[in-house]
């Protein structure tokens, strides 16, 4: 360990290599993710990466991160990482999962936070699996640098207190903060339900979708106790390469994944409705479209406000 260095929630630290960071808060996963049983949590279809909260030992935290990158210091070797702690003097954990940042290929929160290029910044949300019992009250950025593939690694800690920085909801005003980091931040784009979006890199080039909106289905009960089941109207119309994967928004949290296959006619399009479970609580609040790879160009999300349909029939 090369040293530690304690600060207050929000505070903005430069850490060794000249990057401007800071962490906010943080929010707990909704209570309705909470309430789930063990078996249901094992068994629920998270999307993508979040599937490491299938675990019933753990669950999922944001943090609220800010960054202004000075570019990574290509002289040398080294990783960035963050974990939360119950308390600063926990010793710094090893392991390769819990309580540590998980880096996913899509926003679990939007928006979601992404390492900047260099001489830029960002804010937004960091997605941490954590394991205690109680709210984690420390978060800690880890730098680990070495001058050679040879040389004994150093670990330079930046922790903030965040006992006192929890927020009930993702959708509370975030506060604080550079105003270059606030303007990436709410500068994300959210279609509205009967928008088109045509994607225009990548594997989802070309590929065409439509969300009409959303339907609670009465009377059909969902195999995984503590949930029930939801529905999208979809229209999409696939490119050659790829379909892309879609998921769904359960409190502004972007972790429910879709277990209907989506099968495209001789036209290939697929205009149907796809089905999710929501635990019993939790309010579908958005729908997004992810080639599982790319979160910005990859990537497309619309809101659910205001976007109830008749059930199907």
């Amino acid at each position: 360990m090369a040293d530690v260095i304690d600060l207050d929630a929000g505070a903005q630290v430069q850490d060794l290599q000249g990057n401007l960071i800071a962490v906010h808060g943080f929010v707990q996963w909704p209570t309705a993710f909470a309430d789930l049983s063990d078996e249901t949590q094992t068994s629920y279809p998270f999307f993508g990466d979040a599937d490491a909260a299938a675990d019933p030992t753990t669950e999922l935290v944001v943090l609220d991160v800010s960054m202004c990158s000075a570019g990574i210091d290509a002289a040398g070797f080294g990783t960035a990482e963050f974990f939360v702690h119950a308390d600063k003097t926990d010793v710094l954990s090893q392991d390769r999962v819990r309580d540590r940042g998980l880096l996913t290929r899509h926003p679990v929160v939007a928006p979601g936070f992404f390492f900047p290029s260099s001489a830029t910044c960002t804010r937004g949300w960091l997605p941490v699996i954590w394991s205690g019992d109680q709210a984690p009250s420390t978060a800690r950025y880890v730098l680990t640098t070495r001058k050679s593939a040879a040389d004994d690694a150093e670990r330079h800690v930046y922790q903030w207190d965040i006992s006192d920085a929890e927020r009930n909801s993702v959708d509370e005003p975030r506060g604080g903060g550079s105003s270059a980091a606030e303007l990436d931040a709410d500068d994300a784009t959210v279609f509205r339900a009967g928008q088109t979006v045509t994607f225009v890199a990548g594997s989802l080039a070309d590929t065409t979708v439509q969300v009409s909106g959303w339907s609670e289905l009465v009377g059909t009960e969902s195999e995984l106790e503590g949930t029930r089941v939801v529905g999208i109207a979809l229209t999409v119309c696939a490119s050659a390469a790829k379909i892309p994967e879609f998921g769904l928004s359960v409190d502004g949290w972007n972790i429910a994944r879709t277990e209907t296959e989506i099968v495209v006619g001789d036209d290939g399009c697929f205009d149907d409705w796809v089905w999710f479970v929501v635990p019993f609580g939790g309010v579908p609040t958005g729908f997004f479209a992810s080639d599982g790879a790319n979160p910005m160009t990859g990537y497309a999300a619309w809101s659910l406000d205001g976007a109830a349909l008749p059930a199907p029939q």
